[in-house]
């Protein structure tokens, strides 16, 4: 039985984008909705088994849309679409029942991908998202560390 998949894109030209691209991955697109009212009304009646947000909205709203979601469709899984690389809060995303991130430029190679995944129970984030999200986490560990060649060295190595 394929997955039964809520869209939401505030403008209709990525929402028809979106719809082609997922049609012509035999997706069903049950649904449609230009803003997060919308999304959470219909998700409460047509109990999907993934949301996707293409919405324009800050963080914070995002989040509260996405815990709106689950909280009216237990059963639904969302996946965030963002322009942005990922700024590394992670656990803000993935607490509040996103299952899944992908960037806007690289939705027609990950989104298809994504919905399989969050599907199936797990967790997707874009290649470039989690390639942003490692660096963001590293950066302050990599600043701190000493230089090459200086600092401590391993017990028993002299030189």
């Amino acid at each position: 039985m394929p997955l039964r998949i809520l869209l939401a894109a505030e403008f209709g030209p990525v929402r028809r984008s979106l719809e082609t691209l997922l049609e012509q991955n035999e997706v069903d697109v049950v649904g449609q909705a230009a803003d997060g009212p919308g999304i959470v009304a219909l998700a409460r009646v047509l109990r999907p088994d993934v949301a996707i947000l293409d919405l324009c909205l800050s963080r914070e709203e995002t989040l509260t849309l996405a815990d709106d979601i689950r909280g009216t469709s237990g059963a639904t899984r969302v996946i965030l679409v963002q322009g942005d690389p990922f700024d590394g809060d992670v656990h803000a995303v993935f607490g509040a029942g996103i299952s899944g991130v992908v960037l806007r430029a690289k939705v027609a190679d990950d989104l298809v991908r994504a919905i399989r995944d969050v599907g199936r129970g797990e967790y997707f984030l874009s290649p470039c998202a989690s390639r942003a999200l490692v660096q963001a986490h590293l950066k302050p560990r990599l600043a701190a560390a000493p230089p090459c060649g200086r600092g401590s060295r391993p017990h028993g190595i002299t030189n």
